[in-house]
């Protein structure tokens, strides 16, 4: 005889129940806890000159915002957790980006403002005030 998983919130029968003290179905377990720490806004810094991407105190040459979305959203990112984002601009000019996140069974979404700031960074600093190494 098999014995079925019930969620002990919602009373689904389950294949799988995921938490550490209390174990709940893939949907009930995303109700209460995050797959993602995700602020509701998110600092873009980039040169306005060559736009290069400025991440942790370096510039990275990422330059099309796909690719440095991809890489500023990188370190929100945790171990087995899948996220695809989805960016668009609103009618008062602000961009929010939605990170979809899915573990296994586990699905869930999360929205953040993308708050674009400009840096110079040091080599086009260097290169207008024409100073060489």
């Amino acid at each position: 005889m098999e014995l079925s998983k019930f969620c002990p919130r919602c009373g689904r029968e389950t294949d799988n129940l995921y938490g550490d003290k209390k174990k709940l179905c893939a949907g009930c377990y995303t109700d209460e806890n995050d797959l993602l720490e995700l602020p509701d806004v998110v600092e873009h810094v980039t040169c306005p000159v060559c736009g290069r991407l400025k991440m942790e105190g370096k510039w990275l040459e990422r330059y099309g915002l796909e690719e440095q979305l991809g890489e500023r959203f990188s370190e929100f990112n945790q171990d087995g957790v899948e996220m695809r984002l989805q960016y668009w601009e609103e009618e008062d000019g602000t961009t929010q980006v939605r990170v979809h996140a899915s573990a296994g069974e586990m699905q869930d979404t999360y929205d953040a403002e993308l708050r674009p700031k400009q840096e110079q960074c040091q080599p086009c600093s260097r290169f207008s005030s024409s100073f060489y190494k």
